[in-house]
C-alpha cells in the first residue's frame, strides 16, 4: 500500500475535555514577581528511560564440531528437518508479538549451535547473530546480551571482509546496536550511531527513514525531526504530507502551506499485472485529498487570506460533486437506463458525499471559528470542539487552536489551553515518532549477497534470459512526467531504491536532461500466489521489491517556473552516478570475475579428466 502518514485517526475520546475553574481568588496584592518562566515545548524531549535490571540468559551457543566419520541418515535428515523449522522463526523480520519473542531467541539459539559451514549462506551465522539480538531487545534486561551477541557478529564479519555486508548486515547491526545503547541510558552514543547510520546509505530512502525514526524515537524532539524530514524530502517526498500536519500543528502556518504547495497526492503508477493489496478506494482517496484541501483552507484563513481559503473549500466541494457524478435517476433514454449495481453504486456514492461534505462543513466551522477566539473562553471553546462529528479528522486544527487560543489568553485559561494543546498532540504523535521494540526486525536491511545484484539494464531487454530483475516507466501525456520502476525478485529494499535513482538518471540522459525532481515514491514488497487449476488455496511466495517513482526529467539551469522555486529538490545525474555507480560496477566486476574464475576452474578439471 501506498504510504500514508495517517495522523488523523484519532479516537473521538480524546474530547470533549473537562476545564476545572476554580473558586474566584481574593483580590491579589500588588507585588514584583519575577517574570513567567517561558511555556514549554509542545513535545519535549521524554526523559532519559531508567536502565532495566539486566538479565543473563547465558553465553552465545558455539557452533557444534562438523562430524568426522560417517553420518547416519536418518540422523542428518532431522538435524536439517529441524534447521528448517527454526529458520523462519529465527530469522521473522516483522512486528513482533509478545509469544513470538521467547521462540525466535530459542531458535536462533539452537541454529548457532549447529556446525558452521562458511557456503552455507542459507545459514549465516552473523544473520543469525543479529536476530538473536533482536529477540533479546525484546525481552526484559536484554540490552547487554544485545551488544554482546552484536560484538560476535561484527567480529565473525570481520574474519571475511564483504562490502555488501558493511551496507546492509553491518547497518542493521548498528541500528540494534542504537536501540540498545539508548535503552541502557546512553542516549549520546546512540545518537552518535544514528548519525553512522544515516551516511551510510544516504541514496536509500528506507535506511535515513530509519535513521530518522530512531533519532525519534530516542528524543522525541520534533523541531529536529521535522528538519530531517525536510532533509529526506529531496529523494522522499511522500514526507511533505506529513510535514503539512506537522507545521500546522505547531502552528507554523507559512510553513505548512509551502509544503501543501510542493506535495503531490499522485502515486507511481503500478507495473502490468500487479495489484495493489489494500489499495484504498475511490471514497478513501478522495476523503484523503479533502483533508488537504481543508487544511489549506484554514492555513490560507490563518495567514489572512480569506478569498484563497474560500476557494479551497470551493474546490473540495466541487470535487464530492464530481465523485457523486451526474444524477441516475434523470435518465429516461431505455438504452442508456443504469443496471441495479449502478444505481446501487450511485445510492452509495451519495451516501459516502454526505458524510465527507459534512467534514468539510466542519473543518468551515472551524475556520470560521478560529477567527472568533479573541472573545472566546476555553470551556465555550472546549464545547463547541467536542461537537464535532469527525473529531478524528479536524485533530490538527484542533490542536493549532487550542494553541493559539493559549496564546492570545493570558492568564490560567491560555496556560490550560496550551496544555491541552500539547497532551492532544502527545497523543496524536507519540506513537508516530517512537519506534518500538517489536517494530525493529522490519527496519533492519535485508542481507545483501553478491548473487543478488543485477545489470542495470531495462526488463524489456531481459525478456527472454530475464532474471527478475530491471527497469521501466511509463509517461503521462507529453512524457515530462513519468513513473519509473525498478524491481528485483532477490535483491533488497535498499538496493532497489538506489537501482530505481540510477535508472530515472538513465532516462534523464537518453532525452538530454541533466536532473530530475521525485514527485512521489514508493517501495512495496511484492508476494505471488499461485492457485490450483479449480481455484481454491493458494501459495503465496515472496517476489523481492519494487521501487517506484514519479518523476520530472527537468534541466538544472532552466527549471520550469513552477519548480524554480523548488531548486533544493532537483537531484543531478551527476551525483546520483558519482554517488552509487562506482559501488555497483565494482559488484559487477567482482561477479564477473568469480564467474571467470569458476568457467576456467571448470574447464581445467574437464582437460584433467
Amino acid at each position: 500500500m501506498a504510504r500514508r502518514y495517517r495522523v488523523l485517526g484519532v479516537a473521538a475520546a480524546l474530547l470533549p475535555v473537562t476545564v476545572v475553574q476554580a473558586a474566584p481568588a481574593k483580590p491579589p496584592v500588588v507585588k514584583l514577581v519575577p517574570p513567567p518562566a517561558p511555556p514549554p515545548p509542545i513535545i519535549a524531549a521524554p526523559p532519559a528511560p531508567p536502565v532495566p535490571r539486566q538479565v543473563d540468559r547465558g553465553p552465545i551457543p558455539q557452533p557444534a564440531p562438523a562430524p568426522s566419520g560417517p553420518v547416519d541418515p536418518k540422523a542428518d535428515k532431522a538435524r536439517r528437518n529441524a534447521i528448517f523449522a527454526d529458520l523462519p522463526i529465527c530469522r521473522n523480520a516483522g512486528e513482533l508479538k509478545d509469544w513470538m519473542v521467547q521462540n525466535k531467541f530459542d531458535a536462533c539459539n539452537r541454529l548457532l549451535g549447529q556446525p558452521f559451514d562458511p557456503s552455507q549462506t542459507w545459514l549465516r551465522r552473523d544473520e543469525l547473530l543479529q536476530h538473536r539480538a533482536l529477540a533479546l531487545l525484546n525481552l526484559p534486561g536484554g540490552q547487554k546480551d544485545a551488544l554482546a551477541t552484536l560484538d560476535a557478529g561484527d567480529a565473525l564479519a570481520a574474519e571475511r571482509p564483504d562490502p555488501l555486508w558493511d551496507t546492509s548486515g553491518r547497518i542493521g547491526n548498528l541500528m540494534l546496536r542504537a536501540y540498545a545503547h539508548n535503552g541502557l541510558g546512553e542516549r549520546d552514543k546512540a545518537l552518535k550511531i544514528v548519525d553512522e547510520i544515516r551516511t551510510a546509505r544516504p541514496w536509500s530512502m528506507s535506511v535515513v527513514a530509519a535513521a530518522d525514526a530512531l533519532e525519534g524515537t530516542f528524543t522525541g524532539d520534533l523541531a529536529a525531526l521535522a528538519r530531517r524530514l525536510e532533509q529526506r524530502e529531496r529523494i522522499d517526498p511522500d514526507v511533505t504530507r506529513f510535514l503539512v500536519f506537522l507545521y500546522l500543528m505547531q502552528g507554523e502556518h507559512a510553513k505548512s502551506s509551502a509544503a501543501a504547495e510542493r506535495m503531490s497526492l499522485v502515486d507511481p503508477r503500478l507495473s502490468g499485472g500487479w495489484t495493489l493489496r489494500g489499495d484504498s478506494g475511490a471514497k478513501d482517496e478522495l476523503a484523503e485529498r479533502l483533508r488537504y484541501d481543508c487544511i489549506k483552507a484554514y492555513v490560507a484563513s490563518a495567514l489572512g487570506d480569506e478569498d484563497k481559503a474560500k476557494a479551497h473549500f470551493a474546490a473540495a466541494r466541487q470535487a464530492i460533486g464530481e465523485y457523486v457524478g451526474p444524477d441516475l435517476a434523470l435518465i429516461t433514454d431505455q438504452t442508456r437506463k443504469p443496471s441495479r449495481s449502478q444505481l446501487k453504486a450511485y445510492e452509495q456514492r451519495k451516501i459516502d458525499a454526505a458524510d465527507l461534505g459534512e467534514m468539510v462543513d466542519e473543518w468551515s466551522r472551524l475556520t470560521v471559528q478560529r477567527r472568533t477566539l479573541v472573545e472566546a473562553s476555553l470551556p465555550d471553546l472546549i464545547k463547541q470542539l467536542g461537537q464535532f462529528k469527525h473529531k478524528g479528522d479536524l485533530v490538527p486544527g484542533v490542536v493549532e487552536q487550542l494553541d493559539h487560543f493559549g496564546k492570545t489568553h493570558s492568564g490560567p485559561e491560555g496556560a490550560d489551553a496550551k496544555l491541552l494543546a500539547a497532551d492532544l498532540l502527545q497523543r496524536v504523535l507519540g506513537d508516530v515518532i517512537r519506534l518500538q521494540p517489536r517494530e525493529l526486525g522490519a527496519r533492519l536491511p535485508r542481507i545483501e549477497t553478491l548473487d543478488q545484484i543485477p545489470k542495470l539494464a531495462s526488463t524489456a531487454s531481459k525478456w527472454l534470459f530475464s532474471d527478475g530483475s530491471g527497469y521501466s516507466q511509463s509517461k503521462e501525456g507529453d512524457g515530462e512526467v513519468r513513473t519509473v520502476r525498478y524491481e528485483s525478485l532477490v535483491g533488497s529494499r535498499s538496493l532497489v531504491e538506489e537501482m530505481g535513482l540510477l535508472a530515472i538518471a538513465n532516462y534523464a540522459r537518453q532525452e538530454g536532461k541533466d536532473a530530475f525532481v521525485i514527485l512521489s515514491d514508493r517501495t512495496i514488497a511484492r508476494t505471488t500466489t499461485m492457485y490450483g487449476y479449480y481455484g481454491g488455496g493458494g501459495t503465496t511466495t515472496d517476489s523481492g521489491f519494487e521501487s517506484q517513482f514519479r518523476v520530472r526529467l527537468v534541466d538544472s539551469q532552466a527549471l520550469p517556473a513552477d519548480l524554480a522555486a523548488q531548486r533544493d529538490r532537483v537531484i543531478t545525474v551527476a551525483e546520483v552516478e558519482q554517488s552509487l555507480k562506482p559501488r555497483y560496477d565494482t559488484y559487477q566486476a567482482r561477479k564477473e570475475a568469480e564467474a571467470a574464475a569458476r568457467k576456467a576452474a571448470k574447464e581445467a578439471a574437464r582437460k584433467r579428466g
